[in-house]
């Protein structure tokens, strides 16, 4: 969370990320509503001098100039890249590819890679993707299944689940953790599910039955089709090792000689030798010689703590290749007796997905937490091709106030793992920066408003600090107080802006305060509070307002008017057992306050003492809703969009135009132009926006 000011004519802006934000449907209110995602709160000012941060992958994304920018239309400024989870190449034109992101994007490529343009969004592509071998233009995921190349999807699944009381959808099946298709007959379709395997036969209509019959009551992880003999099975389990079937699924059986009953990740069968099967579990990969019968482990030089995904040369099928999560690429060309890494050019070596070109298996794409990377030599070396995948997830966001074409964003990876990104040039270039040193769970980031070069990272592990514009970090959380889980849980921060050496951190047991920047920390008379955000008065900076949560369920509003000794009481009229996800306060007058809630936005005139409804606007969710003010206007990233008021909330207008997506995480104004506005959001990277408003 973020505000910008010093005095009555800066820009205030507040931003608060909710750990709801990835819903992109309206919810329905409850009665209880467990603590959202917390984030931070700055103050910065004019005196920040900045020193270029160290270039590791830039982007090649274009940003026209501000005096370019069209008005009222958002603009895509990447950075280009994201978590991708699933990647699949045409067989028949292998020069069209399909990846899918972690935040429900579909990206396809039609030139092998080299520019890609995103065709839809759905939220089912966890169980990967899968293209019919004979009917290319027809995709699935899980149950969900596209006959026009990814564009529009249909339900398939319907006799799968059913509603609850309250509408809450049931899968039967459980999780889907991954689709098989009989390359035969594609008809022919296979579900690996948490309550086993299912089968159809109708893929018009597609009716499932279950196929279980001799499996355990286990979750199947994944399963393998015999290329040669489509009605030979295998169903990798999660701890029970690995199941055979040679009757289409009919019956199954095991016995697992060798195998580790461990969660099986991957099964890969030899295409010109199916006798020969390989088994990747989490830690260890396995290979059996006699169709599963006997195995044995052929990890020789794989040194990893985690395997991803296995894939095997249709050409030379000694020829494997072991995906990781944090090692990189391994290759094998002598059908696993021994490993090597692969990962020249990777400047990112967690990888979730690999894919051969099946008419050159020389060419590969690697999918990773960042992007995709091709090599053209088998590996050899590495190479990003992300042009137009734009699908980051971005938390946070800080623009240096004095220099302001310089951002820095905090880029997440499966919701937890943060990389430190900054550009120089407005979002037109953006680099990344190496935060080896930085606790991998942070936040949210802020920028010191007094110090030059001075950012700070926020997570579970307490407050770090970085004065070289992010390229180091050391923690500064003497006197901030730890579980017994050493987690000091630091969630919000904001700096006097009157008396720079001041800090305030809300914490997981309430705030604490700073006289020394940060060197030395003392409880306030706020201890009893999770924190979830904080916010000081720009002009007034002895007057304070906290949020949280009192167990899960009760949230208070507080005021200090005595820089944090004692705290009131403020939230009279607001809905408070249904959350507060956000406080800004008008920087022309700061006894006016918005509080954005479950169901909608709350205003007081005077100062919290009490609070009274404004209107988003018919059919709009408020849920999920970012707040940020400039001098004139009010601007809200919702769940249904972006929206703005020129009236203190009262009525309110749509401005979407250019934006894709609706999960946005932080709006921050540039402070030299303040009608230019910057959303980050969730899956679809950063936007900027010029306003032609009064």
């Amino acid at each position: 969370m973020k505000n910008h000011g010093n005095h009555l004519g800066t820009i205030f802006i507040v931003m608060v990320t909710l750990s709801f934000i990835l819903a992109s449907c309206t919810l329905t209110p409850t009665a209880s509503t467990p603590p959202p995602t917390k984030t931070a709160i700055i103050i910065p000012s004019s005196t920040v001098t900045f020193t270029p941060a160290p270039t590791l992958t830039p982007t090649k994304t274009v940003l026209p100039t501000k005096t370019e920018l069209p008005q009222n239309t958002w603009i895509s400024i990447g950075p280009e890249g994201g978590n991708i989870i699933s990647l699949v190449i045409d067989p028949v034109t292998p020069t069209t590819l399909y990846a899918a992101t972690d935040e429900g994007s579909l990206f396809k490529s039609t030139d092998g890679g080299e520019h890609w343009k995103v065709i839809s969004s759905i939220r089912f592509f966890t169980s990967g993707l899968k293209i019919d071998p004979k009917t290319p233009t027809t995709i699935y995921s899980g149950t969900e299944k596209s006959i026009d190349g990814g564009k529009d999807w249909n339900d398939l699944a319907k006799d799968l689940y059913s509603f609850d009381n309250n509408g809450v959808v049931i899968f039967k099946v459980g999780r889907i953790a991954e689709m098989a298709i009989d390359p035969v007959t594609p008809t022919n379709l296979y579900l690996a599910t948490t309550k086993g395997v299912f089968k159809s036969t109708d893929t018009s209509q597609v009716n499932w039955s279950a196929a279980n019959n001799g499996l355990p009551n286990i979750a199947v992880t994944t399963l393998a089709i015999d290329p040669l003999t489509p009605s030979t099975l295998y169903a990798g389990t999660d701890g029970d090792g690995v199941f055979k079937s040679t009757d289409s699924g009919a019956n199954w059986s095991t016995d697992n000689t060798g195998l580790n009953k461990e969660n099986i990740v991957h099964l890969v069968i030899n295409p010109k030798d199916s006798s020969i099967v390989y088994a990747l579990t989490d830690y260890e990969l396995f290979k059996s010689s006699d169709g599963g019968g006997n195995w044995s482990v052929v990890s020789a030089g794989l040194t990893t703590s985690y395997f991803q995904t296995l894939v095997i040369d249709p050409t030379m099928p000694d020829t494997l290749y072991a995906s990781t999560n944090r090692g990189g690429e391994f290759k094998t060309t002598d059908g696993g007796d021994t490993w090597g890494a692969i990962n020249i050019g990777l400047n990112n070596t967690s990888i979730n997905i690999l894919a051969i070109n099946p008419q050159d298996s020389s060419m590969l794409y690697a999918g990773t937490q960042d992007g995709i990377y091709k090599s053209s030599d088998g590996g050899g070396s590495w190479s990003p091709v992300n042009t137009g995948l734009v699908a980051s997830n971005i938390r946070s966001l800080v623009i240096d106030p004095a220099l302001p074409t310089t951002l820095y964003a905090l880029e997440t990876m499966d919701g937890v793992f943060g990389t430190l990104i900054t550009s120089t040039d407005s979002g037109a270039h953006w680099n990344r920066i190496d935060t080896s040193s930085i606790p991998i769970d942070m936040s949210s980031l802020v920028m010191d408003p007094a110090a030059p070069n001075t950012l700070f990272a926020l997570s579970q592990y307490g407050l770090s600090r970085s004065t070289d514009n992010g390229a180091t970090w050391s923690a500064i959380n003497k006197g901030l107080p730890a579980s017994a889980e050493l987690v000091i849980d630091a969630e919000s921060l904001v700096i006097d802006p009157q008396t720079p050496t001041n800090y305030y951190v809300g914490t997981g047991n309430g705030v604490y305060k700073s006289i020394d920047s940060g060197e030395h920390w003392k409880a306030t008379g706020l201890t009893n509070l999770d924190i979830f955000y904080l916010v000081i008065d720009p002009v007034t900076p002895s007057i304070l307002y906290a949020g949280g949560w009192i167990g899960t369920t009760v949230f208070k509003l507080v005021k200090s008017i005595n820089s944090g000794r004692t705290w009131n009481p403020v939230d009279a009229g607001l809905p408070t057992s249904n959350g507060i996800y956000g406080l800004v306060i008008v920087p022309r007058t700061p006894s006016t306050l918005y509080a954005n809630t479950r169901f909608g936005a709350y205003k007081s005139t005077d100062g919290g003492a009490h609070w009274s409804l404004t209107n988003f606007g018919s059919g709009v969710n408020a849920y999920g809703s970012i707040l940020a003010i400039d001098q004139n206007n009010m601007y809200a990233g919702t769940n249904g969009g972006m929206l703005m008021s020129t009236d203190g909330g009262n009525n309110w207008s749509e401005i979407n135009t250019g934006l894709s997506g609706q999960g946005v995480t932080s709006l921050t104004f540039d402070p030299e132009t303040h009608t230019t506005l910057y959303a980050a959001t969730n899956g679809s990277g950063i936007f900027v926006i010029h306003l032609s408003v009064p």
